[in-house]
């Protein structure tokens, strides 16, 4: 896969993860996400796949919570083949976040996201 459409691949499956209703289903988002994968949280803390799926299905049920964060100045590289990085910035009501995330295109050809960082940033 060319590098462009590598990119193009993992910015299309950010922004689903960003989706609240897929955050809401835990096989959806389950699909996306890698089976090693990690987070480190903006709040410090570090998730493994099992704990940022119960995570977000908990956070994203309700309707008070159901809205997609601004996202800014999404950007992309392929590191190598199969592997992309990602950055943007996320913004909420009084929150701001610098983020990056690596994506992998796994042996099925799915892009699957190992790993997420998000640093807590001036709103």
């Amino acid at each position: 896969m060319d590098p462009t459409s590598a990119v193009h691949e993992a910015i299309t499956a950010e922004m689903r993860l960003l989706e609240p209703d897929l955050r809401a289903d835990p096989t959806r988002a389950r699909a996306l996400l890698a089976p090693d994968f990690t987070e480190y949280g903006s709040s410090g803390t570090v998730y493994d796949r099992a704990a940022i799926l119960d995570l977000l299905q908990h956070h994203n049920s309700g309707p008070a919570v159901r809205h997609r964060p601004h996202v800014h100045h999404m950007a992309g590289r392929q590191l190598a083949p199969g592997l992309v990085q990602l950055t943007y910035t996320t913004s909420t009501t009084g929150h701001r976040s610098l983020r990056s995330s690596l994506w992998r295109q796994d042996s099925d050809h799915t892009w699957r996201c190992f790993f997420h960082q998000a640093t807590p940033t001036r709103p």
